[in-house]
C-alpha cells in the first residue's frame, strides 16, 4: 500500500539516505535541508503513538535499540511515550500526577508527583 502512494507522489518525494543507507524519503522541496542540519544534543519526550517512532516502526535499531523495543512497542499495540536523546529513544516516560500548586497573575507552576513515591 505503501508504495502505491508513494509512487502516486511522483517526484514529490526524494529518497535520502541517512547514514548512509537508503529509504528513507522527504519532500523533494526539502531534500535539501538535512545536509545543512547540525545533530541535536536536545532531548525530547514524545507522547505515546508519534509519528517519530511509527514512521520507521518499531523494529528500527537506528532508532530504538533492541534492548528497548519491548518497553516502546508494548502488548496490545501500545506504544509508549519516548525520551528522545540525540535522535535515538532512550526510554519510555509517564505521568502519574500533575498538581498545580500556586496559579495566579498568569504564572502558574505545577509539581509532578510520582504516585510510587
Amino acid at each position: 500500500m505503501l508504495r502505491g502512494w508513494f509512487a502516486a507522489l511522483g517526484d514529490r518525494l526524494t529518497e535520502v539516505e541517512v547514514d548512509g543507507v537508503g529509504g528513507a524519503f522527504v519532500r523533494s522541496e526539502d531534500a535539501a535541508a538535512p545536509a545543512r542540519s547540525e545533530p541535536s544534543r536536545e532531548v525530547r519526550l514524545l507522547s505515546g503513538f508519534d509519528q517519530y517512532v511509527l514512521g520507521p516502526g518499531t523494529a528500527d535499531t537506528r532508532l530504538i535499540a533492541a534492548g528497548r523495543r519491548t518497553a516502546v512497542s508494548r502488548t496490545g499495540g501500545w506504544i509508549s511515550p519516548v525520551v528522545v536523546h540525540e535522535g535515538r529513544v532512550g526510554g519510555v516516560w509517564e505521568f502519574t500526577e500533575v498538581r498545580v500548586v500556586r496559579a495566579g497573575q498568569g504564572d502558574c507552576q505545577t509539581l509532578v508527583q510520582d504516585s510510587r513515591a
